[in-house]
């Protein structure tokens, strides 16, 4: 890793861990969104698909996640190819 990113300092080791968190449809990603938020550790960031199986669409699911948490941010995939 030092090749790449140099010297950690012990400051920046002690940055908080990470965790990802995934679901397959806009709707189930609503949910544990609001329940991070609520808890205080709100998600960064949310990677999204503009086309979604059954349910809410990318933008549906982008507006209810932007509702939730305005600092989210959102980083969406419009590739339209099945």
């Amino acid at each position: 890793m030092e090749e790449l990113f140099g010297e950690i300092t012990e400051e920046q080791d002690d940055q908080p861990d990470h965790s990802v968190s995934f679901t397959d449809q806009g709707l189930t990603g609503i949910e544990p969104t609001q329940a991070a938020f609520n808890a205080g550790e709100p998600f960064a960031i949310a990677f999204i698909d503009m086309r979604m199986p059954l349910g809410i669409d990318g933008l549906e699911t982008a507006k209810r996640l932007r509702a939730i948490d305005k600092k989210i941010q959102i980083i969406v995939n419009a590739n339209m190819a099945p």
